[in-house]
């Protein structure tokens, strides 16, 4: 029996599956049976539960807004269509970059990357920047993002006992409703903004082409789900206002989904790639030698050129594969099923561990060490079912921003490497 562990954390049954072997057997042949999830109480403020593309159960809604996604904002087309606005904060950051180290300060590469990433992933919804490098904006919001995530993820009673779910003897779910109120409210301004615009042409951009859905008669599309689904997005709420409105409205949570879960992802993966590259100087150099070879002179990376840049994806695997942006899985029984032999009862919470096969010595060789070779030699991918490397999930389940995400990861760490001497 492969099944790592099976214990009853107070009236929940919980399942940790730790094997790709286990792994494959949940997420690709008992997908339907698992493609539910586990819905902490916290999460459950303002009833963001009932509209978002993470925590929906498989439905007819979730599926009109997994499709909805898949086609407005992350197929190639479209994020070809939007390439150059991302390619103008990637020059933005370039600038920024050299200010700084014209002035000889020092640089929180967290930091910048969560702004570049926030402007990326608004310019690629609705053509505008949130915040700047100059001023707190950003911060705030990085700061409300990682309250968030804390929240959703830290050990609550209520969640394990759901009598006491009524009493929130922690404050999360109260403290959850707070922050959820800080974030839609900023987003609730670029909808409201948009709608009352008498010039808005369908498919314009990512958010009148939603907005132009909603409008349809008969539409499973509504106005509170594009809210919702646009809050893991960015907005349009020029950056001097956003001071006064760190606060928004229950009906507006579905833009959280993507932008919470989109945004914090993305900038931390870039900032474990650049420590690992800072701690490996031998494969920095490496990275840097790639990138002379493939770009031309003074040639700014676009994302034609990722294909190319065969060892610096080797390094965003190696990277996710340590640090994976969601270190456990959780997915939530709808039936008993047989995995491997072990009954799983209906209600379960499944963990998978993708921490823990990403460092194990079973599958990897010297598995703790910084090797992005063993990418470069075996064309492991997260998008193809390979179970011992799914940092983004499998299945029905897995996150359907990697395409923007992978883009926007490559294009910010090329355009870094390529244009400063980091490290010694």
């Amino acid at each position: 029996m492969d099944l790592s562990c099976v214990v009853k954390i107070g009236t929940i049954n919980t399942v940790v599956i730790s094997s790709p072997s286990l792994a494959k057997e949940a997420l690709h042949k008992k997908d339907q049976a698992l493609a539910s999830r586990f819905v902490p109480h916290s999460v459950q403020a303002l009833s963001h539960d009932k509209a978002s593309i993470v925590f929906l159960p498989v439905s007819t809604k979730w599926k009109t807004l997994r499709k909805v996604c898949a086609t407005k904002i992350f197929s190639p087309q479209q994020l070809d269509s939007t390439q150059s606005l991302r390619q103008n904060k990637m020059k933005d950051l370039i600038d920024y970059l050299h200010e700084i180290c014209l002035k000889g300060d020092a640089i929180d590469i967290g930091e910048i990357a969560f702004t570049t990433v926030l402007n990326s992933i608004s310019n690629t919804l609705f053509p505008i920047d949130l915040a700047s490098y100059s001023s707190s904006v950003s911060q705030k919001f990085r700061s409300v993002i990682s309250c968030v995530l804390a929240e959703a993820s830290k050990p609550n009673i209520a969640d394990y006992y759901p009598i006491l779910r009524r009493l929130d003897p922690q404050g999360a779910r109260r403290r959850m409703q707070k922050y959820y109120q800080m974030l839609i409210d900023v987003f609730d301004c670029i909808i409201e903004e948009r709608v009352q615009r008498v010039d808005s042409i369908e498919g314009s951009d990512v958010l009148d082409s939603f907005l132009h859905i909603t409008r349809k008669e008969n539409s499973e599309l509504t106005r509170h789900d594009v809210v919702h689904l646009f809050l893991w997005n960015v907005t349009s709420v020029p950056v001097a206002n956003m001071n006064n409105v760190f606060v928004v409205n229950d009906n507006k949570q579905e833009r959280k989904d993507l932008f919470v879960a989109g945004l914090d992802t993305t900038s931390a993966t870039v900032e474990w790639v650049m420590t690992e590259l800072l701690c490996n100087p031998e494969k920095l150099l490496k990275t840097k030698k790639e990138l002379e070879q493939v770009l031309c002179q003074d040639e700014e990376p676009n994302d034609s050129d990722i294909s190319k840049l065969t060892y610096l994806q080797a390094v965003v695997k190696e990277t996710l594969r340590l640090h994976p942006t969601a270190p456990i899985l959780v997915h939530k029984s709808m039936d008993d099923i047989d995995i491997c032999g072990f009954k799983v009862p209906k209600d379960a919470q499944v963990l998978v561990n993708v921490w823990s096969m990403g460092r194990d010595e079973n599958i990897w060789t010297n598995p703790t060490s910084f090797l992005p070779e063993r990418f470069v030699e075996n064309e492991m991918d997260f998008r193809v079912d390979d179970f011992g490397f799914i940092p983004f999930g499998s299945g029905r389940r897995m996150c359907p921003g990697v395409p923007l995400a992978n883009r926007i990861v490559h294009s910010m760490l090329a355009s870094i490497l390529y244009h400063f001497l980091i490290g010694g």
